[in-house]
């Protein structure tokens, strides 16, 4: 199976690819800084790009099987639910799974995860 990883250079993230690695799938990993991530072994493709782009995410999600979304607060949990402050925006987690969703229903549905006009996901 060909999985898309976003938000895919650490935490989380990291431990999905590394899972999907070890059993045997192969992995995109889709990040700000995926090419300077430490993947172990397997077959692994890392693509540095930004999920506020529309256009990068529906590239990144063409001939794969699925996508599973790992973003989050690059922040340590405690400080954060102390101080509810994170300095990764909420705006990037939230416009970043739209655009991986609008893309991945619109691959589903036509075929192609490419704005197309019969393909409006809102």
């Amino acid at each position: 199976m060909h999985v898309l990883v976003v938000g895919a250079s650490r935490g989380s993230g990291l431990a999905v690819v590394r899972a999907l690695t070890e059993a045997g799938h192969q992995v995109t990993a889709f990040a700000r800084s995926a090419t300077r991530a430490e993947f172990a072994g397997g077959d692994v493709t890392a693509i540095d790009g930004d999920v506020t782009d529309a256009e990068a995410v529906e590239k990144a999600v063409i001939g794969k099987d699925a996508v599973i979304v790992t973003l989050g607060v690059s922040d340590n949990a405690l400080r954060v639910r102390l101080t509810r402050r994170a300095s990764t925006a909420r705006h990037v987690r939230s416009v970043g799974t739209r655009h991986v969703v609008a893309a991945w229903w619109c691959r589903r549905r036509t075929g192609s995860a490419t704005r197309t006009p019969g393909c409006r996901w809102r």
